[in-house]
């Protein structure tokens, strides 16, 4: 399947967590099956540094057993509306 730049560009933030939070390490199939909800906030006009931060910032201290769910719910949960 062909991969659009924009969700090649989504998969690349989504992978980039796991260099600022090493719990939210995603691998590559991971990060492109969440990569539509990241252009989801996008196509709502939040930036990359912003979700990026809705990401990674404010995890509690304990070991994550699942990078993949908890970043998903962080995506579908806080997804911002429409303006």
């Amino acid at each position: 399947m062909r991969r659009s730049r924009q969700t090649a560009l989504a998969a690349q933030l989504l992978i980039s967590l796991g260099r600022i939070d090493s719990r939210l390490i995603l691998d590559a199939t991971e990060a492109l099956r969440l990569a539509p909800l990241v252009e989801a906030w996008w196509a709502r006009g939040v930036s990359s540094a912003q979700v990026r931060a809705a990401l990674v910032y404010g995890w509690p201290p304990q070991p994550v057993r699942s990078a993949g769910a908890l970043v998903e719910r962080r995506l579908r949960r806080g997804r911002p509306v429409p303006a």
